[in-house]
Formats: C-alpha cells, sequence, structure tokens
C-alpha cells in the first residue's frame, strides 16, 4: 500500500494578497444538526460561489456592538449540486457561535467573506486512492464535504475514517455517517 498523507493535499499556494472583500448571502435554512451544533443552508447567490470541499467561510456579524469575523467549514459540496452550507458549533463563552445558534433564522441576510482555504485535493473519476481522516466534534464538517465528494467523484477510491465525540448525542451528521458505513471501507466512532 502507497500512502503518504502529506500528499494528499495541494502543495502551499503562494501567498497573494488577502481579498477583504465582503458579500451578502440569504439564509435558506437553519437546521439544529445535534443540540449545540447548527447548519446553515444558504441560497444561492445571483453570481455563483467558486469554492472547494474543504474550505472555510469567514461569517462576519455585530455582536454586542463589536464587529467579529469567525471562520466556519463548509459542509457542502460544488460537485453535487448542493446550496453552500455551514456548521457552527455552540462553544461555551462563544460570542458569534452563540449568537448564531440563538438568533439566525431563514430570510436572514448575512455577510460573509469568499470561500478560502487550502485543505482541498484534486478529484477524479480514474483515481483510486486509499484515504485516512481523523476528526472530532465539529472537526468532522471540513472532512464530511471533501468525504462525500470522494464518494461521488472517484468510485474506485476507498476511505478510512476515525471519528471521536464526547457522546452519541453530539455527533454531527450521525445519520449521514452511519447510511456511508456501507459505502466507506472503515468508520470508526469514539466516544471520549
Amino acid at each position: 500500500m502507497n500512502f503518504n498523507l502529506f500528499n494528499l493535499f495541494k502543495q502551499k499556494r503562494r501567498h497573494k494578497k488577502k481579498d477583504e472583500s465582503t458579500l451578502c448571502l440569504v439564509l435558506d435554512s437553519v437546521e439544529k444538526l445535534t443540540s449545540h451544533a447548527t447548519k446553515l443552508v444558504f441560497q444561492q447567490p445571483e453570481v455563483p460561489l467558486y469554492y472547494e470541499p474543504g474550505q472555510f467561510l469567514t461569517i462576519i456579524d455585530e455582536v454586542a456592538g463589536k464587529k467579529l469575523r469567525r471562520a466556519y467549514s463548509l459542509c457542502s459540496s460544488p460537485y453535487l449540486n448542493e446550496p453552500l452550507a455551514v456548521v457552527v458549533k455552540r462553544v461555551a463563552g462563544g460570542k458569534m457561535s452563540n449568537h448564531i445558534n440563538d438568533h439566525y433564522k431563514p430570510g436572514m441576510q448575512v455577510e460573509v467573506m469568499p470561500p478560502a482555504g487550502s485543505f482541498t485535493t484534486n478529484y477524479e473519476k480514474s483515481q483510486k486512492r486509499e484515504l485516512f481522516f481523523i476528526g472530532g466534534g465539529s472537526g468532522i464538517t471540513p472532512l464530511f464535504s471533501i468525504l462525500k465528494t470522494v464518494l461521488q467523484q472517484e468510485p474506485k477510491s476507498s476511505i478510512t475514517l476515525i471519528y471521536g465525540n464526547r457522546d452519541v448525542d453530539s455527533i454531527i451528521f450521525k445519520d449521514e455517517l452511519n447510511h456511508w458505513r456501507e459505502k466507506i471501507i472503515s468508520l470508526a466512532s469514539y466516544i471520549f
């Protein structure tokens, strides 16, 4: 088995000047995934956003009189023609995560920065790779985007996922992951 984790993801890109432009997206739906995690699904903007599985979206909002920016991993995949979506896990003392979980509703306009991040890979139907992922808690979010893309775009590739959580009720995407057990060579879920 030829396995090299460091070659899985694209080499770091040359640093470009940071794009500070923002855009406004409209929330299509807000779905509780667990008691502490919410999925935000956005309406398709007039000009479609380009992104790759594994990237994140930075949400900008004013909380208690201060403008905050927080990055949230995309759980959607452009290869599956899904609407743009992120998961926000409530964090004790987290100003933005609590604000989002308590106040975001369908129809709201949300200021965001364009998708960013280099935790991505290339997909080819002919590829046959052995992929190994480890994640915990809300760390499943970018992996979820990549996993479902690999399952659809690279049917010959095999996947091993180790995913840890505090308890069964905190497993994000529990139903989808259980469904994928048939397609994923190995799925181990641990409660810590």
